[in-house]
């Protein structure tokens, strides 16, 4: 990503807002972005639906990228949220094809493997297509699910240049309007155009900041799309950790969550003591914190007295674990100010399990996040238990 000598002290991050600026202008005037809202991944399977059904020689020219033609294959309506299935299309003389749409988010595996072995149904081989603007990193973009089934991943981007081909067609369709032609139109504007943010906000690398910049947020979320992009990348970041740690450290298990509280995104990952309690980090809002989860008896709830013994109990069994002196060694600049309540001895808190200590670190890299991670896994990994 190219930096003007006059940016030299400004993250890549930043560096997107002029872009980013233009891409969110050229979203918010498209009429259909802002019908699409209310449900973003169930829109665009209705508006690929509606296509399917109103004009199915078009559609046969854009599916049958996707789906091997089988002669007397029957032609049936498209069947949406069928058996939890997002959207399937069974046009004449084509394979169906089963598409899971995900637009901002990523499925795991596992969710796919559930779909193909229960929720297929009467469905005769079909193509099993992951749409997304998102990419799921696959080898060849294809996920084997055992014993004969293949996801293939297919990005908006090529959805809109399939689409863009027929077009032109749709006016001479059997039925056709001017409307539905112009519908197609701007869908197709519509998803280039969010591929293209995507992918301009998508990380570049390991020295990539996980936070992105104020002003890009801001823009993004004036189209309420600040939460995709943040989830994304909190996605990312775990996925960084977790290829540096794996799934346990000397037979405890690791648990990794990239999610969303309060519209703001969360990466975490704890190691699993015998005891039940959890030892772990935090990474949101540019704090990197140090938690224990003490799910137990009754150390778990909201009350006062509650908070009380759960904090007594992590101070007495874990205060060691809340040394930041493995995250000041991979990135020193996080030394800072300690906060009140911690410098009176105290401890933060989210209920009903949750105690924790941090430090703010805003411009915190995935590369610096897999090593930190490291690290305090080892360490719990290895935490003497009673």
């Amino acid at each position: 990503m190219n930096q003007s000598p006059a940016a030299d002290n400004v993250h890549p991050v930043d560096n997107l807002v002029p872009r980013v600026r233009d891409l969110c202008d050229q979203i918010d005037s498209e009429p259909l972005f802002h019908l699409s809202l209310h449900s973003k991944e169930l829109f665009h399977s209705n508006l690929l639906a509606w296509f399917a059904d109103t004009y199915p020689q078009a559609a046969y020219a854009v599916f049958s990228r996707w789906a091997e033609v089988r002669p007397g294959a029957p032609h049936m309506r498209a069947g949406r949220e069928l058996r939890h299935l997002d959207l399937v299309i069974q046009l004449g003389d084509l394979q169906p094809l089963v598409i899971e749409n995900k637009v901002f988010a990523l499925p795991d595996s596992a969710q796919l493997e559930g779909i193909v072995a229960s929720h297929l149904g009467k469905l005769v081989d079909p193509s099993l297509i992951l749409l997304s603007l998102l990419d799921p990193g696959w080898d060849a973009g294809i996920l084997r699910c055992p014993p004969r089934h293949v996801w293939h991943h297919v990005s908006y981007a090529e959805l809109a240049d399939a689409l863009d081909e027929v077009v032109p067609s749709l006016a001479t369709s059997p039925g056709a309007d001017g409307f539905g032609t112009d519908v197609v139109r701007h869908y197709v504007r519509l998803i280039r155009l969010l591929d293209q943010l995507m992918t301009l906000v998508e990380p570049q690398g390991g020295e990539d900041r996980i936070a992105l910049g104020p002003e890009v947020l801001r823009l993004l979320s004036n189209l309420r799309l600040d939460s995709p992009a943040g989830k994304r990348r909190a996605q990312l970041a775990i996925s960084a950790a977790r290829g540096k740690s794996g799934d346990a450290v000397n037979d405890r298990p690791i648990t990794y969550v990239a999610s969303l509280t309060r519209r703001l995104p969360l990466a975490e990952a704890f190691v699993s003591l015998p005891t039940g309690d959890k030892l772990g980090w935090q990474y949101q809002q540019g704090q990197f914190r140090l938690a224990v989860k003490v799910p137990t008896g009754n150390l778990y709830g909201s009350g006062t007295a509650v908070q009380h013994r759960r904090e007594a109990h992590v101070l007495d069994h874990y205060a060691k674990w809340f040394d930041f002196a493995a995250l000041l060694e991979v990135v020193p600049e996080a030394e800072g100010d300690v906060p009140r309540i911690e410098a009176a001895g105290g401890l933060h808190r989210f209920n009903p399990d949750f105690a924790y200590r941090y430090r703010k670190v805003p411009d915190l890299t995935f590369r610096q996040l897999a090593e930190v991670s490291a690290r305090y896994l080892d360490i719990a990994g290895a935490w003497p238990v009673p």
